[in-house]
């Protein structure tokens, strides 16, 4: 009884465990303690659970028993600090194949960008030359993709090759004609596509649009107060209101065969039209109601007995009348009475047998007390003969010829002093109008031949003392896309106009000589910056200011210009739209370059904090010019 009440109160699980765990600890022992018998993992955490149940139980944990637990967790704490170890040293590798991997792919980037940068700024260099404006947008993706000495080096000379302001394109149709508004505010141009469209300059955009022709437009041109615009076709002739909806007035007639040119008068009453269109072809109209005023016809035995008309030409009073025909004749007319004032027999009477040339072109002198004529043919009846362009400088009141001079395509300069006109071998000449003197000869380098007419800067009026200064400058055109700024007196090549495609035409200075227009074959009509053409006196202090905002508050930085070999590159104040586009990044490389002078912060307001700096030779006219960042 006495052992089975024992039975009873003895624990047999445990029993069992403390049986199990000793003959484990037992065997441990017996092999010398060899570490693979010790326990690990779930078995040991069982043996741990096990000896910290032992509390009051009998048979207790031995100490055999206890060493082989202890043991077994010291050589798993062991173990898993290795592992740690060896996880550690893996992660440590493994971040250091990545940094390297990182770097030379960083390598690989920046060898790859310093290659395109340098190829880049090598086309760049390749198109200043005949494309500025290709070797400006190369140069500054040859910066972006790299700020190499190559790419910097692209952008400092490309940078003053530049002086492109505006476009306006509508489309690929070739321009014939293209000029600015009396104010220089708008740009009229007329193409092939049958339209006369007037621009904005400020916004570079269609203000109006104008249906001249089913065909192709001759012809177009604004009137002395730039409120209506006329332009003709083969057979007609319209005078449209830039502003407004009143319907234009629109002249055709029956004589007109073809139309060769057409004009109207400064005080705006008067049109005139030109045409091969049999006796009779120069005719008088009134612009506000295209009614026929006088039909223009000269009675002389010499003649042919019919003007075939290829100019008209007012005065600038209006008073008269010049006239070219195809009959050799320049005739100048009352254009109150409609009857000739006088007849200049310019060239000999025309034969087939001779190719003699037509009077190509008839204006007055800007005083009005002279004629200039152009003799030659039209470029589709010249081929093959040998007939010269000529021009002729005649007296008006007395009739004598003043002066006679090679080429043709002449223009008289401002005051009326000089003219020049251009030569089939593709140069253009400034003489003295009335001696025929030769002032200078400008020539384009290479296989660019001057071509066309040139067109004068004008001369500068000073508001202050009301002097008015001659700044003898001239643009003139080529056929393969260049035009140029020359200084008429010394025959001085001033700039480059290089960018449009095919043959390109001077269309005249803005009013203040600060920018000219030209139109090409290419569909398009460019605003280009003259640079120095104008002697505008610069006020001093220079200063160049760059302002912008942040955020809520304001940001104002000055500029000054050093001799630090960025500092063209602060000097951009004569391109104006091309500093919208480049100026963030050149003004980072002139700070980064030690150009940034001042910097100030404000709430709410700019800062303008003036900073003095010398003229810089290199920018446009000497002078700092104000950025606007904004």
């Amino acid at each position: 009884m006495t052992r089975l009440i024992e039975a009873i109160k003895t624990d047999l699980d445990w029993v069992r465990e403390h049986t199990e765990w000793g003959l484990k600890a037992r065997e441990w022992d017996r092999g010398d303690r060899d570490p693979s018998f010790l326990l690990s993992g779930r078995e040991l955490e069982f043996a741990e659970r096990w000896r910290s149940a032992a509390a009051g139980k009998d048979p207790g944990v031995s100490r055999l028993q206890s060493a082989y637990i202890d043991t077994s967790r010291q050589a798993a704490t062991r173990r898993l600090r290795r592992t740690r170890g060896f996880v550690s040293g893996a992660l440590v590798v493994a971040i250091a194949l990545a940094v390297l991997a990182l770097v030379q792919r960083h390598q690989a980037v920046s060898e790859k960008q310093s290659a395109t940068s340098g190829e880049l700024a090598a086309q760049s260099l390749l198109q200043l030359g005949t494309d500025p404006q290709l070797s400006l947008l190369l140069a500054d993706q040859s910066a972006r993709a790299k700020e190499t000495p190559a790419a910097l080096d692209a952008l400092r000379r490309s940078l003053p090759a530049n002086h492109l302001l505006k476009t306006f394109h509508a489309n690929d149709r070739p321009l014939i004609a293209a000029g600015f508004s009396p104010d220089g505010s708008q740009v009229l141009t007329a193409g092939l596509d049958g339209y006369a469209r007037v621009w904005s300059v400020a916004a570079g955009e269609v203000q109006r649009t104008f249906p001249t022709s089913n065909y192709y437009t001759q012809g177009a041109m604004f009137d002395a107060n730039g409120t209506h615009v006329l332009a003709w076709d083969p057979a007609a002739v319209h005078l449209w209101p830039v502003s407004g909806t009143a319907r234009p007035v629109t002249i055709a007639d029956d004589s007109f065969i073809k139309l060769q040119d057409a004009t109207i008068s400064a005080d705006g009453r008067l049109i005139a039209t030109a045409g091969t269109g049999g006796s009779g072809a120069e005719i008088l109209w009134d612009a506000a109601t295209g009614r026929k005023l006088h039909t223009l016809a000269v009675d002389d035995p010499r003649l042919l007995g019919a003007n075939l008309g290829t100019s008209v030409a007012f005065s600038p009073d209006s008073r008269l009348l010049a006239t070219g025909s195809e009959d050799g004749t320049a005739t100048i007319w009352n254009t109150a009475t409609g009857t000739a004032a006088r007849t200049f027999l310019v060239a000999a009477r025309p034969s087939a047998a001779t190719g003699t040339a037509y009077v190509l072109e008839a204006t007055f002198s800007p005083d009005g007390t002279r004629l200039l004529t152009t003799t030659g043919l039209p470029p589709e009846q010249n081929l093959g003969t040998s007939v010269a362009d000529e021009t002729q400088v005649w007296d008006l009141a007395g009739g004598a010829q003043l002066a006679h001079m090679n080429g043709g395509e002449a223009t008289w300069s401002p005051g009326g002093r000089y003219l020049v006109n251009t030569s089939s071998d593709g140069t253009a000449r400034v003489w003295v109008a009335d001696t025929a003197y030769l002032v200078s000869q400008l020539k384009l380098p290479g296989t660019f031949p001057i071509t066309g007419q040139s067109i004068w800067a004008p001369d500068v009026l000073d508001a202050a003392t009301h002097h008015r200064s001659q700044v003898s400058h001239v643009a003139t055109g080529s056929q393969n896309g260049v035009a140029a700024i020359w200084n008429a007196i010394s025959g001085t090549q001033v700039e480059t106009l290089a960018g449009d495609f095919g043959g390109v035409t001077p269309g005249g200075f803005a009013p203040d000589g600060n920018s000219v227009l030209t139109y090409s074959g290419d569909g398009a009509a460019r605003i280009w910056d003259t640079g120095a053409v104008v002697p505008t006196p610069a006020p001093e202090p220079h200063v160049l200011r760059a302002t912008g905002t942040t955020g809520s508050g304001g940001l104002g930085s000055t500029f000054g210009l050093d001799p630090d070999p960025l500092s063209p590159l602060c000097a951009v104040g004569s391109y104006p739209v091309l500093l919208r586009f480049l100026c963030p990044r050149i003004l980072q490389m002139c700070a980064r370059s030690g150009s940034l002078l001042g910097c100030a912060r404000t709430t709410g307001a700019v800062a303008q904090t003036p900073i003095r700096c010398p003229p810089n030779p290199l920018s446009r006219r000497g002078k700092c010019i104000t950025l606007d960042l904004s």
